[in-house]
């Protein structure tokens, strides 16, 4: 993942000393949006990447100041062994899908740059698979604790805020702090 975010990084700034071309923003727009995490939400666990979060958003500028997007969002992490009270240890495979709508309100002062803040309404979707594993001298009967809590669907909100950049009149980077399927996401933005 941080071989990813080191290609992302240079590639941005290779980009950034091409001409720029004044970006327009207008209702009507339609805008392309891909990233991948650089802060997972999963970083003070310690666990391990599988996938690194990535996401895509379809949005459509409503209003120089509005738009909304379609967003979607998927990550894959294990954990390590975890100790549980009862001397028996569990790992975890954990997927996250999260898919949702993002109303957003943007400001565009700065030539070629878009700054924005919003809201996530979504659905997250976990898959969980968790193996617990017991030493060979514990007795295990029919009723065992639970130490964890089986993962469910839920609807997630939450905020964010951004930044995109325009190099070219159609064509940005962008970085976004905000509770997602990643804590800091950055990723390139193409205006259709």
């Amino acid at each position: 993942m941080t071989r990813v975010a080191l290609i992302l990084c240079l590639t941005a700034a290779c980009l950034f000393n091409l001409n720029a071309q004044d970006a327009e923003f207008k209702g009507g727009d339609i805008m392309i949006s891909a990233g991948i995490g650089v802060v997972p939400t999963y970083f003070l666990d310690d666990a391990e990447t599988v996938v690194p979060p990535l996401s895509l958003r379809l949005g459509y500028r409503i209003s120089p100041m509005f738009s909304v997007s379609a967003f979607g969002g998927y990550s894959s992490y294990n954990s390590g062994e975890i100790l549980n009270p009862n001397e028996s240890t569990s790992t975890y495979a954990n997927e996250s899908i999260i898919v949702g709508i993002q109303p957003a309100i943007h400001t565009t002062f700065f030539d070629n740059w878009d700054i924005y803040g919003g809201f996530l309404l979504g659905y997250n979707i976990p898959m969980v698979e968790s193996t617990t594993n017991y030493s060979e001298d514990q007795v295990i009967d029919e009723v065992q604790p639970s130490f964890s809590r089986p993962a469910e669907n839920t609807t997630t909100f939450s905020g964010f805020l951004g930044a995109s950049y325009y190099f070219r009149k159609n064509a940005g980077v962008f970085a976004e702090v905000g509770y997602g399927i990643s804590l800091l996401n950055v990723g390139v933005n193409i205006k259709l």
